[in-house]
């Protein structure tokens, strides 16, 4: 069976189509299977920052931005969580207390921080479940498995055209 030019566009087209979609299934595969990066999050630590005496206000609580909520304040809480100077170094844990569960933490009293309220941008880093992330492990394997049915659609769109075409 010849298909000729027809066969031609219907395969372009096919391809074209199925190329335009792979990136997008790809990005929300990631989303599904893979905890999300935020990295140097600028926050404004003059709140927590007693004035008068050059201190810091222990028990001021901040919130990240991706706080854990609904099944994920038990099934997946914020990790790798890292506090950031006004320089961008990276503060030692023991500057910091973190419920990784709520996503809020508070600051300790340490000379590694600026005290001054005015300008006093600091940062977080931290990795959290974004809202479509799912929580079962076998779950993710088989979310992760859609590129790999998507790129075997392709192949044999490609190859029954062939075979069709010049067989």
């Amino acid at each position: 069976m010849n298909w000729g030019l027809g066969g031609l566009i219907i395969l372009f087209i096919g391809v074209i189509a199925v190329f335009a979609m792979l990136p997008e299934v790809s990005n929300t595969t990631t989303i599904m299977t893979e905890k999300q990066n935020i990295t140097l999050e600028p926050f404004d630590m003059s709140p927590a920052i007693i004035s008068e005496v050059g201190s810091i206000h222990e028990g001021y609580n901040f919130t990240i931005t991706n706080y854990p909520t609904t099944w994920r304040i038990t099934d997946c809480p914020v990790t790798d969580f890292v506090l950031w100077n006004q320089t961008q170094s990276a503060l030692a844990a023991d500057n910091y207390t973190l419920n990784a569960s709520t996503g809020k933490f508070s600051l300790k009293d340490s000379f590694v921080l600026n005290k001054s309220i005015a300008g006093n941008t600091s940062y977080i880093s931290y990795f959290y479940c974004d809202e479509g992330y799912v929580a079962s492990s076998s779950g993710r394997t088989v979310t992760k498995l859609i590129l790999v049915f998507a790129a075997i659609g392709i192949l044999a769109f490609v190859i029954f055209y062939a075979v069709k075409e010049y067989l």
